[in-house]
């Protein structure tokens, strides 16, 4: 996708991911590692993206959960997958004070 909106860039980059997630998850030997690197290149191009997104944005909480279970479940570091989680709910929790009635359910 060439979209010049964040969300809809975001949003892709985490479809991206939980793909690779998937396909680490089955393949086996260079088809593997080459998923790896996928996900690793997404990660990294999110990264930089993601803090721009306000800590509610469900995009934002999608990438962020994608993210911790890619760590956990392929990567095979709980601790890390953890500490992602709680990072992105814990920054969510600080903000919910601030959302309007309508986007509450959707945080």
């Amino acid at each position: 996708p060439t979209s010049g909106d964040a969300n809809a860039r975001l949003f892709f980059a985490k479809m991206r991911l939980d793909s690779s997630r998937f396909n680490a998850e089955v393949l086996e030997g260079a088809a593997k590692t080459a998923a790896f690197k996928e996900a690793d290149a997404d990660a990294a191009q999110v990264q930089h993206s993601v803090h721009n997104l306000a800590a509610t944005d469900p995009i934002r909480l999608g990438l962020s959960l994608s993210w911790a279970v890619w760590t956990c479940e392929v990567q095979n570091d709980r601790r890390e997958a953890i500490r992602l989680a709680q990072t992105a709910f814990d920054e969510a929790l600080a903000d919910l004070d601030q959302l309007r009635e309508d986007n509450y359910k959707d945080a």
